[in-house]
């Protein structure tokens, strides 16, 4: 089933009416450093439009090794720092239960994250219920970076 193409590239100057902080997004989802990939999400519109953000020092072990010489983001963590992002907004408010990631569709890469970059993520929640999905969107320096579908299912905490 094909999908309206979206562009999200109008929520990086939107304003937020609140913000999903550090200390919310750890109390949400489950992931802890070294692999958390989220500072904080904007709410832009509750329940439909957020903007999750991150920014990366250069000193994250995997520059070091992707790659000696011209350190890259993987494009792997790219897609899991958008899914934290979204695992953050979708639990606002939700208790004893955890977002797993279930699949992505469409995804694509388009150009890097580099060492010191913010990356900006805006996403838009397309459905929410035991199997939810959003589009989301990854930019750094005003560049779209990644894009993609993504599923996930909410499951009972342990």
């Amino acid at each position: 089933m094909a999908e309206e193409k979206l562009d999200l590239s109008f929520l990086l100057s939107k304003e937020e009416t609140a913000t999903i902080s550090h200390d919310e997004v750890l109390s949400t989802i489950l992931h802890r450093p070294p692999f958390l990939f989220v500072d904080y999400v904007k709410v832009i519109e509750e329940g439909k439009y957020f903007l999750g953000v991150k920014k990366y020092s250069g000193e994250e072990d995997f520059f070091k090794g992707h790659f000696p010489g011209m350190p890259v983001m993987p494009g792997v963590l790219t897609i899991e720092s958008i899914s934290q992002c979204a695992g953050a907004a979708l639990m606002r408010g939700i208790e004893n239960k955890v977002p797993l990631f279930l699949s992505i569709e469409e995804a694509k890469f388009r150009s890097v994250i580099k060492p010191g970059d913010t990356v900006c993520m805006p996403f838009k929640i397309l459905r929410f219920g035991k199997i939810s999905r959003i589009y989301a969107e990854a930019y750094a320096n005003g560049a779209l970076c990644t894009q993609g579908y993504f599923n996930y299912i909410l499951t009972d905490k342990k």
